[in-house]
């Protein structure tokens, strides 16, 4: 019987999350449709990203008030507004220009080369660089 109530339990709170989150959801696409309030500034926006990219804005007002319509300022500018800068983040301080070999000479000789390239199945996707391992395989 203790286990039959716990098993209702959970059923309960089970139930109860999934109406949460249907809520949720319900009230969340309510709220994107109400702030859709402005529907001539939304369709331009929609038409804008719809053109595949053909048209460029005419021209932005930043911060300052002023106008400007070069692309680079206002990539620039929309950039800095939407994704602005964290200013407590620092790139990691290290010297990648100077590598040591510590092996003395080449790392790797054609057989370890030669192992390496016949462990790969031919129909193996391509890397990065768009090369097939069936190329480096059969020398071409």
């Amino acid at each position: 019987e203790k286990s039959e109530d716990h098993w209702n339990f959970y059923k309960s709170a089970r139930n109860k999350y999934y109406n949460a989150v249907r809520e949720a959801k319900k009230d969340s696409w309510r709220k994107f449709c109400e702030d859709l309030e402005d529907l001539p500034a939304t369709a331009r926006a929609f038409k804008f990203i719809k053109s595949d990219g053909k048209r460029e804005p005419h021209g932005i007002q930043l911060a300052g008030g002023q106008i400007n319509c070069e692309p680079a300022i206002i990539v620039d500018a929309l950039l800095e507004n939407h994704f602005p800068m964290d200013s407590s983040f620092r790139l990691p301080e290290s010297n990648h220009s100077v590598m040591a070999d510590t092996n003395g000479g080449s790392w790797a000789d054609e057989t370890v080369v030669q192992r390496a390239l016949s462990s790969f199945k031919p129909t193996k996707a391509p890397g990065p660089d768009n090369i097939y391992p069936a190329m480096l395989q059969n020398g071409g």
